[in-house]
This record gives structure tokens, sequence and C-alpha cells, in this order.
């Protein structure tokens, strides 16, 4: 009788932890583990030479769309796809900065992973991260996790929308690919 009690103890405990273990995957935190499959995902193609087409906004202005070509990760040309005309040089360094998508992993890790966890405060602002309810009690001037949506089979993010802090004017960015492919 003992034992059988044991047995509905540790199924009651475990359940619960199950259930909140694989509820994760819907929630903010699941962040960090779809980024890494889609990196590994993008990283295993092997891609050094692609053309995408993309938006970009930060805070009220917006770019594009634009098609870039990118060759060891380096803007190399790129035009306006609705007018045809050629980037000019402070487009395609706007383009440098954001578009690669090695630079935009790397901008997508970073953002996961604001601020980093240095102090007691920053792991409250990290926690206040994960929703309203959160933010409103620990830091109001705590960003929104990203959101980010990822290309199934290349793994690359085809959607990223970083929120900044409220607190900081302009701070929000987007981009938005519609179109990657390999060149050669």
């Amino acid at each position: 009788m003992k034992m059988l009690r044991h047995h509905w103890a540790r199924l009651a405990f475990a359940l619960p932890l199950v259930a909140c273990m694989s509820g994760l995957w819907l929630t903010p935190l699941s962040l960090q583990p779809r980024y890494v499959l889609a990196k590994s995902r993008w990283d295993a193609q092997g891609m050094r030479h692609y053309r995408l087409t993309a938006q970009l906004s930060q805070g009220a202005d917006m770019s594009g769309p634009w098609t870039v070509e990118i060759q060891d990760e380096h803007v190399v040309a790129g035009f306006d796809t609705l007018s045809g005309a050629l980037l000019d040089r402070t487009q395609l360094r706007m383009a440098q900065r954001v578009l690669p998508i090695s630079t935009l992993f790397n901008k997508i890790r970073d953002e996961i992973n604001t601020p980093p966890l240095t102090s007691t405060f920053a792991v409250l602002t990290r926690i206040a991260r994960l929703g309203p309810p959160l933010r409103e009690h620990l830091n109001h001037c705590a960003a929104r996790l990203p959101k980010i949506t990822y290309d199934q089979a290349l793994g690359y993010p085809r959607g990223v929308t970083v929120y900044g802090s409220p607190c900081v004017f302009r701070a929000n960015w987007a981009v938005l690919i519609t179109d990657l492919t390999q060149i050669s």
C-alpha cells in the first residue's frame, strides 16, 4: 500500500512537470531552442552566395522592398524592388548592417539574451520581458521579447520584429524577408 502511494506521488509530481516542459515550446521561453534549431538548419545549407528580397523598418521609417545580393556575408549589390533604382551607398550600408543572414542571426541572439545577466536587476528585467503583467510589476521599461518566424526548409529568419523599450524612442525595428534564393 505504501509503495502504491509513492507511485501516485511520483506521478502527481511528474505529470505537471512534463506538461510544463512541453508547454515551454509554446511560450516566449521557446525563443532560444527555436533559434538554435533554425541556425543549425541554416548553417547546414552552407549558402555563401544568395539573393534576398526584404523590407526593413525602424520606428516609423520603412525601407524597401529591396533585393540585395549577398556573397560571403557582404552586400555586393542591390536595387529597390518597386522602382528598379540601384541602392545608394547609404541604403547599401543599411542593408549590410541587417540583411546578411549571419548578421540577422547575431542580432536575434543578442536580442533574446538582453540584458546580460550581470545583476539582480538584469535578471528581473529578463523575467519582465516575458509578459505585460511581469513588466508592470518588475520593470516597466523592459522591452517585449522579439517575434521571429523562420523558414521551415532553409532555417533563415523570414520575419523579425524587435520591440524596443517603451522608455526609448524609435527602438523598434523589423525585417521581413519575402524571397531568398541561392545564386551559386
